[in-house]
């Protein structure tokens, strides 16, 4: 049985601040130190985006592909994606990007998730309560 005792947390604590401050964003009272910031990435350059403040369309409950899609189309030229790592992690696969940058469709590439999701449901349906 682990149980951690009033000592080993303290011990703990100590080697997270000794860590931190020889990263440098702690000081010796125990205060976080800012680092300095140099000018925003983007300043002074034109930003695309969309406004979805007074977005009248019906809510649906899927992911609605028709932004990236249409931000692709219109940033072609540009760096569509400036950080594919962080875009594949959050859409769990590079799948969907390199869809994407190939011109698919929202409903091509809907088409493509339906095997995963049939066999979710398969695995799903034997621990609903109610059907």
């Amino acid at each position: 049985e682990d149980v951690e005792t009033e000592g080993d947390e303290n011990e703990g604590n100590k080697r997270m601040e000794k860590e931190r401050k020889e990263d440098g964003n702690i000081d010796e009272m125990g205060n976080i130190i800012e680092e300095e910031q140099g000018s925003p990435l983007y300043e002074n350059k034109e930003c695309n985006g969309f406004d979805l403040q007074n977005s009248l369309s019906k809510r649906r409950y899927e992911i609605n592909l028709s932004y990236v899609i249409q931000a692709k189309e219109i940033l072609d030229s540009l760096t569509f994606i400036d950080q594919p790592a962080f875009f594949n992690r959050l859409a769990g696969t590079p799948k969907l990007k390199e869809q994407i940058m190939a011109g698919w469709s929202a409903k091509e590439i809907r088409a493509t998730w339906q095997p995963g999701l049939e066999s979710f449901k398969a695995i799903r349906k034997k621990y609903l309560l109610y059907l």
